[in-house]
């Protein structure tokens, strides 16, 4: 079997990928605010209980989804065909996941009363 160029520039660019993600889950992991998964909402301390175990969730949720695309890097310089259809189905379904999980994470530490934004 040979791998071929084009297949470690994939398997290159899946590991960049990951790596972002995971940076995006060590800056999460280090914040003393709290990060909401939705961009565009500011998200308050008041609405949160335990921020730091907050944020430690969500990193969590983010180095998980980084690990698609580790598992894409490493099927990819054998089999591209493998790598790709792996990489789109675990972004589709991961995308899922991490709202389901976000969801989770909120409503686990969401501080219940009326500084809460959802019902």
């Amino acid at each position: 079997m040979e791998i071929r160029f084009e297949n470690i520039i994939f398997a290159a660019a899946m590991w960049v990928c990951a790596f972002c993600i995971g940076g995006i889950a060590l800056w999460i992991a280090g914040r003393n605010k709290p990060v909401c998964f939705w961009r565009g909402r500011a998200m308050r301390s008041q609405e949160i209980t335990d921020i730091r175990a907050y944020n430690r969730a969500n990193a969590v949720m983010y180095c998980r989804f980084s690990l698609c695309f580790v598992t894409a890097g490493i099927i990819a310089p054998f089999n591209l065909i493998a790598g790709v259809i792996f990489i789109v189905t675990a972004s589709v379904l991961g995308s899922f996941a991490m709202t389901i999980c976000y969801n989770g994470i909120y409503e686990r530490y969401q501080r219940t009363g009326r500084l809460s934004t959802r019902k």
